[in-house]
Formats: structure tokens, sequence, C-alpha cells
């Protein structure tokens, strides 16, 4: 079974010095192997609490599935070339992005990938996350 990897990029930007959210802008780097041709939609899991880390978000068939997890928020983003925002972001506290990719436009299964990084986003400043996310043939 050979393995492709689509790469994710967002990028998060801080609002400054008080508390508002951050906004996520995502886009895509099809450099990796599977083209954006293929995904017509990703879901974005942001996770927090205690026990939130990449291995056990990608333990189960989804992160939806573990309710030791604490779902922040999520979204669903059709893949048509332009930025996509996720706002209110929590800052300041370690973070879970899982992703999971599909070949349709309004997430529907079978998923065709998935990935997951972990990261920390800092109020008011910017800085990036990048997803890997992972198809199988």
């Amino acid at each position: 079974m050979m393995k492709r990897a689509l790469a994710m990029v967002a990028f998060l930007a801080g609002c400054g010095n008080s508390p508002q959210p951050t906004a996520v802008h995502m886009t895509m780097d099809s450099s990796s192997g599977l083209s954006a041709s293929q995904v017509g939609s990703v879901e974005i899991l942001v996770i927090g609490g205690p026990r939130a880390t990449c291995m056990r978000a990608m333990q189960p068939a989804s992160p939806l599935d573990d309710p030791e997890l604490e779902i922040l928020m999520h979204a669903l983003f059709t893949l048509d070339g332009s930025a996509k925002h996720l706002s209110g972001v929590p800052a300041d506290r370690p973070l879970v992005f899982y992703a999971e990719a599909f070949q349709g436009k309004n997430g529907e299964r079978p998923r065709i990938g998935r990935g997951c990084s972990e990261g920390q986003l800092a109020a008011g400043s910017s800085s990036g996350i990048s997803i890997v996310i992972t198809a199988s043939d």
C-alpha cells in the first residue's frame, strides 16, 4: 500500500494584545504527492484538555469517539482555492489540530486521509501550524 501525503498549512495570526480570538487561515500545498483536486473538503477539529495529544486523537476512528478529548471547535472547509478562516481559536494554551480529508465537497464519507499537529498560539503574534494529511491508495 503506497502512502501519499498532502500538506495543509494553517497560518495563525494573533489579534494584538487584546484577548480577542485568534484567526486561522488555511491553504493547501500539493507538492507532497496528493493533489488538492482530489480533496473536496477538510474537517478541522481543535482539541484541548489535559489528555489532548495527536497520539490520542489518532487512536480511534475519530477523536469524536473519545469522551476524554475536549473538542473546542470544529469546521468543515470546502477546498475551492480561497483562503479559509476559523476564528475563536484559543491562544496561550496547548492545542491539537486534527484534520480529516474527504473527496466530496460536503464531508461525505469515506474519509480519504487524516493528520494531526500540536501547537500553542501566542496572543498578539503570528505563527504557523502545518498539518500533514496522509492518504492511502
